[in-house]
Order: structure tokens, then sequence, then C-alpha cells
């Protein structure tokens, strides 16, 4: 995933959107600073399922 710094996005909002309109996602970090935790595509998942009526 593309990170970019606040001031880039601010220069390049528009292509920005126009490339996550193409699927491809951008995270906006200070000094493009990011990190990603390991389990970040599980976290909260118990809770989102209870919302949702799923059996987790």
């Amino acid at each position: 995933m593309k990170s970019v710094n606040i001031h880039e996005a601010k220069t390049r909002l528009s292509r920005l959107i126009a490339s996550t309109i193409n699927g491809e996602p951008f995270v906006i970090a200070k000094a493009s600073q990011f990190t990603v935790p390991d389990d970040f595509d599980q976290m909260g998942q118990d809770e989102i399922a209870t919302m949702f009526g799923g059996d987790n």
C-alpha cells in the first residue's frame, strides 16, 4: 500500500482519489510513517460478527 505524507496528499489529492477509484489504496501518514499490525485483517472480527449476526 502506498503511503503519502500530508503535504503530498494536499498537493495531489485529485490524483490520489483517481488512483483509489482504480483500486489502488493509499494511506496519508505524518512524515510518511505508517505501520500495519500483523493481525490487522482480524482486528475486531468477533465484535463485527456479533454486530452483523455472525456465529463467531
